[in-house]
């Protein structure tokens, strides 16, 4: 089987968690025997892949107009089109992810025929993000999402959706591993992420500020960056905390699993998460996790036994899980070997295995025909003359 993968990140450009999904699946559908050709963004350089895994690197330009950075993805999808119709490559099907790469995905599956998989990583609100989200899924043999609330969430949005399958995401438990303890390590608390709103850090300041109080040897350790970086050290100034905080920056490789290994206990106060795999990570390094119970994470976290769930936005309650575990030694080791159990449920190979199986479904099943949709109309209204005409270009096969 072959399959043309389209996403908007590989490393060493990877901003989140779509990004290490990419490089994770490829690898491991490659070792099942796949051939992968991976089609990204040019960018100066990328890592050399493995194996079976081929990279395609497709120059763009940035379109500029009221959509922002729509623009840029809707002129990659185009030029991926082409792209590949120059290749002369037969695929058996198309793996698009997320919707910086819809409509690349609607627009081969009108011209070829050939199955579409699309996979929501971040389901998204704001137009036109999502109309080119539900422009993916209206166009797919099946949608791909990785936690049942996920799944919910797009249902109750649009109920004329296609086939969502759920997927929970894996990890590398050789990578991500648990690592000896240091006696310094004791009281460290880790945030690893986005340093963007969605991800609530400053909810975790707020919270870590009132935990100091109880343990004011405690230390927090921040490694991710994003639009928030200079809000947020502004406010752990604010808090009286600076000192106890360490801003890292991002961090990826044997760097990250160090931060896991000398953490106590790794925090999510994300105010939304579709799924969580640092979670994951954290937990195959055997690593408790406390977590606002939203979105995928009561799915991952077995709360009192892997971990701990709080409500969200309260900082308060977060603050007494925090030292609940930082305080008690016992209860925070039993609870790491607990997590490192639950997350070698969940391995990459696992997650190759299943959606291999469902390209082959996806062969077998009916191909969707997308028209003159609600939502390709409005996807079109919210979008800047020059992409529009782009966008009109590669979806005028699939309107006839």
């Amino acid at each position: 089987m072959r399959v043309a993968f389209i996403a908007s990140e590989y490393p060493p450009h990877v901003y989140g968690g779509l990004g290490t999904h990419v490089e994770a699946l490829t690898a491991a559908l490659a070792a099942l025997g796949v051939r992968v050709d991976l089609f990204v963004p040019e960018r100066e350089v990328y890592q050399a892949p493995p194996a079976g895994v081929t990279l395609r690197p497709v120059p763009v330009s940035r379109l500029e107009g009221s959509d922002g950075n729509a623009g840029f993805w809707i002129s990659f999808s185009a030029e991926v089109i082409t792209h590949i119709e120059r290749l002369d490559i037969a695929f058996d099907v198309v793996h698009c992810h997320d919707w910086l790469t819809a409509l690349a995905g609607a627009g081969l599956t009108a011209r070829s025929g050939v199955p579409l998989l699309f996979s929501v990583h971040l389901p998204q609100t704001e137009h036109p993000h999502a109309d080119l989200e539900m422009l993916g899924l209206r166009a797919a043999t099946t949608g791909i999402v990785y936690s049942h609330a996920m799944r919910q969430e797009l249902l109750d949005r649009d109920g004329v959706l296609p086939r969502l399958v759920v997927i929970p995401n894996g990890v590398d438990s050789t990578r991500f591993r648990p690592l000896p303890a240091r006696d310094d390590d004791a009281e460290i608390v880790l945030f690893v992420g986005r340093l963007v709103a969605q991800k609530g850090v400053d909810v975790l300041l707020r919270s870590f500020a009132a935990a100091l109080v109880r343990l004011p040897q405690a230390r927090l350790v921040i490694a991710g960056d994003g639009d928030q970086a200079l809000y947020l050290r502004r406010l752990a100034r604010y808090l009286g905390v600076m000192s106890r905080v360490e801003f890292t920056g991002w961090q990826t490789g044997e760097e990250l699993v160090r931060s896991y290994g000398r953490a106590a206990v790794v925090a999510m106060p994300s105010r939304y998460e579709p799924f969580g795999l640092v979670a994951l990570e954290a937990m195959s390094c055997g690593r408790p996790v406390v977590a606002v119970r939203t979105g995928g994470l009561p799915e991952i976290i077995d709360d009192g036994r892997t971990g701990i769930l709080v409500p969200a936005g309260d900082h308060l309650r977060f603050a007494q899980a925090l030292v609940r575990l930082l305080a008690d030694d016992r209860a925070r080791a039993k609870a790491g070997l607990a997590a490192r159990e639950e997350a070698l449920r969940h391995q990459w190979g696992d997650v190759a295995i299943i959606t291999a199986g469902q390209y082959q479904e996806a062969l077998a099943r009916p191909r969707p025909v997308l028209g003159t949709d609600p939502g390709t109309a409005d996807l079109m209204a919210a979008l800047s003359p020059q992409s529009r005409a782009i966008a009109e270009q590669v979806l005028g096969r699939s309107r006839k």
